[in-house]
C-alpha cells in the first residue's frame, strides 16, 4: 500500500491516544473483582471471524468460542499470528506510544533492510506489563500484524524492531465504542474483569489494547481491551 501523507498523519494521531495509567489494573482490590455479574453466561459459537473494522487489511484469525451478553465481552480463540513488533520502558504512555508508533511506522513506510513498502495491517496492539506501582516503569510494547497472504516482510534495518509470534491464544475481548482516551480503555477493562468475575480465569500481569479507527472517523467506532485466558 502506498501510503499518503494525510493517511500518516492520521494513523499517527490515532495511536497517540491509546490507555495511559497502567497501574490501574494492578491496583484493583479483590472486593471490586466480585461485584460482578455472577456466573459467565455464555452463548456458545464456533464461528471463525473476520473484522469488517479493518476495511478489508490483513488481520489475525480467530473464532468465538463464546459470548457473554451481559458483560459485553467474547471468548475468542486466536491461532498462532506473526507480527512485528518494537517496545520501550516509562512511566508515560503517550510518549511510549509515539516513540513506537513512529519506529513501526518508518518500517512498513520503507526504512528496512529492501528499502521496500509494507501493507498496513489491523489492528495496531499494545502489550502493557505494568510495572509495580503507579511511578515505576512499564514495559509497552506495540505490534503491527504480519499478513500472511502478502509477501514475505523484508528484514527490519534496526534491532529494536523484530519479528515476534503470539501462539495461538484464547483471548476475553470486551468492544466499546466512541473516541476512546486512557480513562476509557482503563474504564472498559475494570468493566471486563468484573464482568469475567473470577481473575483466576485470566492472566492479570498484563493486557492488551487494540486500536482500529482514524480520528476522522466519526461513527461507529470500534475499540477492545483483551485480557489473555489460562
Amino acid at each position: 500500500m502506498i501510503w499518503s501523507l494525510n493517511m500518516k498523519m492520521l494513523l499517527l494521531s490515532v495511536f497517540l491516544a491509546l490507555v495511559t495509567g497502567v497501574s490501574a489494573f494492578r491496583q484493583l482490590s479483590s472486593n471490586s473483582l466480585d461485584k460482578g455479574t455472577g456466573p459467565l453466561k455464555f452463548i456458545p459459537s464456533g464461528l471463525r471471524k473476520q473484522h469488517m473494522y479493518c476495511n478489508g487489511l490483513g488481520q489475525p484469525s480467530y473464532s468465538i468460542i463464546n459470548t457473554n451478553k451481559t458483560g459485553n465481552f467474547e471468548l475468542r480463540q486466536y491461532d498462532e499470528s506473526r507480527w512485528v513488533t518494537t517496545h520501550s520502558e516509562g512511566i508515560d504512555y503517550d510518549k511510549a506510544s509515539r516513540f513506537n508508533f513512529m519506529k513501526l511506522f518508518n518500517y512498513i513506510d520503507g526504512k528496512n533492510s529492501k528499502g521496500e513498502k509494507v501493507v498496513m495491517t489491523c489492528p495496531v496492539i499494545v502489550k502493557i506489563t505494568p510495572g509495580p506501582g503507579p511511578a515505576c516503569t512499564s514495559n509497552f510494547t506495540m505490534s503491527f500484524f504480519v499478513d500472511p497472504s502478502a509477501k514475505e516482510p523484508p528484514m527490519p534495518s534496526t534491532s529494536d524492531i523484530y519479528f515476534t509470534k503470539i501462539p495461538a491464544v484464547r483471548a476475553y475481548a470486551r468492544t466499546f465504542g466512541g473516541y476512546a482516551d486512557y480513562k476509557d480503555y482503563r474504564n472498559e477493562g475494570l468493566e471486563l474483569m468484573k464482568a469475567i468475575g473470577d481473575p483466576s480465569l485470566f492472566n492479570v500481569d498484563f493486557y492488551y489494547t487494540a486500536g482500529y479507527d482514524s480520528p476522522f472517523k466519526l461513527l461507529l467506532r470500534h475499540n477492545e481491551v483483551w485480557f489473555i485466558a489460562k
